[in-house]
């Protein structure tokens, strides 16, 4: 490539070396890059769905003039997503966000969908753009630009003096529950050091545990069959 010759120089001001361009030419032999190499892939869905409340994400979709169509009336549907595991923040925002970082862990289930949901089809145009913008582990997906931090905020919690005495009716009822507690304590030094993690084991099998918590709200819609079922409705 074209570039300038340079030298160095020490600088009174940084304490180290400097580079200083010149005018005289240069050109630079390099190395050319024109292939490369898959690190991540997924399989796509038939379709995506996003419930109609991320508003901030659908208009992303339609500035890019991405195709999509809205449920008419409620379904529950089988459909696949994600939950996320070790969430962490940077301690300062970076392009005005604040950009989390995670695992993600696929999970498969049933989920209801309100009339309204928007339901993207990867048969478009702009199939690879919604794959880019809706898998949580691409690196420029609309997860991982903090449009979804909300899912990450606890909303629910247990106080102790109500909390404690379910645990050690959980701990009477459920054999299996009190041998993982019993194990935890004996192997984990920090979790049995902390009260507050100790009675959260209890919280999150407990059916008050908030499952929305870190519960990635797009799906995916496997199936080509139910896709055209809801499209004609």
């Amino acid at each position: 490539y074209k570039a300038f010759e340079h030298k160095l120089h020490n600088s009174e001001i940084t304490g180290d070396e400097v580079i200083e361009y010149t005018r005289v030419p240069q050109d630079i032999e390099t190395d050319l890059y024109d292939q490369t190499r898959l690190e991540l892939a997924v399989t796509p869905p038939a379709a995506y769905l996003i419930p109609p409340q991320w508003t901030e994400v659908i208009d992303r979709f339609e500035l890019h003039g991405v195709e999509f169509f809205r449920l008419q009336q409620p379904q529950t549907l089988a459909v696949e997503s994600y939950r996320f595991e070790d969430v962490t923040f940077r301690a300062t925002p970076y392009e005005s966000r604040q950009i989390p970082s995670y695992k993600a862990v696929p999970v498969s289930e049933q989920r209801d969908f309100v009339a309204g949901t928007v339901i993207v089809p990867m048969a478009q145009p702009r199939a690879k753009l919604v794959a880019h913008l809706l898998e949580p582990e691409a690196p420029d997906s609309l997860l991982a630009w903090g449009f979804f931090n909300a899912i990450f905020e606890r909303k629910e919690y247990a106080e102790r003096y109500v909390m404690e005495p379910i645990a050690r009716r959980m701990l009477a009822e459920n054999p299996a529950l009190a041998k993982e507690f019993a194990e935890r304590l004996a192997t984990d030094e920090d979790f049995a050091n902390s009260p507050g993690r100790r009675l959260n084991f209890f919280y999150r099998r407990s059916p008050y545990w908030d499952e929305q918590h870190n519960r990635y709200p797009v799906a995916r819609l496997p199936d080509p069959a139910a896709l055209q079922r809801l499209s004609v409705k």
